[in-house]
Parts: C-alpha cells; structure tokens; sequence
C-alpha cells in the first residue's frame, strides 16, 4: 500500500492549531478577584497581554509549520520500504527473474532487508509528536 499518516496529517494539523489557539486564548479566561482588573487606559489587563504578544504569533505558527515539515520528510524516509506495495508484482517478477541465479539473488536480498526492517526504529519522535513505524515493519 500508500505510506500515510494514521490519522491523516489534515486532522493532525487541524487538531494541533486548535489546541494551539485554546492555548494562546488562555488568559482570555484568567478572572480578577471579584472585579475586573483594569490598567490605567481602562484596558482589562489579562486580555491585553494577548494583545501585546500577538506579534508573536507569527513566529508559534511558523514554528508549527516546520514541525509539519519535518513529519513529512520521516514519511519520505519510509517511501523506499513500501515501494514493492506500489507495483504490479506478479508482472515485476515475470519481467526481471528469469534464472535460478535470479531468484537466489533476490531472495538472499530480501532476507538482508527483513533484518534491516527490524532494524527500525519502532517509533520516532519528532519534537512534541511521535510517530509510530509498526504498520511499516
């Protein structure tokens, strides 16, 4: 099969920029003791320091945007595993072993590679994100 994301990076990214959002919204919700606690512009203070801060916020996303980028290049790196789900087998076979020497070779090939695939690392972190190579191996 397809190399992919279990659940689809979309749903990953939209989750991530949700929680993100609830997260930089916190101090929306801080409350005063029992009134609301105003600078001297009558600004109530824990909303403005969103206010204050949203310059940064470029940078938090831009950040999360590198973070989705290098999930994608420990997709790539699994790409050369799953290439064989990708063809036609029955015809690759029929075009490229034809000898007895043929078979030999690439059954003495494909035991390397199961000791190599075992050699995988079960899961890779990837800053706050894991991701779990079980379905490639």
């Amino acid at each position: 099969g397809q190399l992919g994301f279990r659940p689809p990076l979309e749903e990953v990214k939209a989750k991530y920029y949700r929680e993100m959002k609830k997260f930089l919204c916190i101090p929306n919700h801080f409350k005063g003791l029992d009134a609301p606690i105003s600078n001297e512009e009558g600004k109530v203070i824990f909303p403005a320091i969103i206010d204050r801060n949203a310059t940064h916020f470029y940078t938090v996303y831009a950040k999360a945007e590198l973070l989705f980028q290098r999930l994608n290049k420990v997709l790539d790196q699994f790409k050369p595993w799953v290439v064989l789900g990708n063809v036609d087998i029955e015809l690759m076979i029929g075009e490229t072993l034809s000898a007895t020497q043929d078979w030999e070779l690439n059954f003495k090939a494909l035991k390397q590679k199961g000791r190599e695939a075992e050699r995988l690392p079960s899961e890779i972190k990837v800053d706050c994100m894991t991701v779990s190579t079980a379905t490639v191996k």
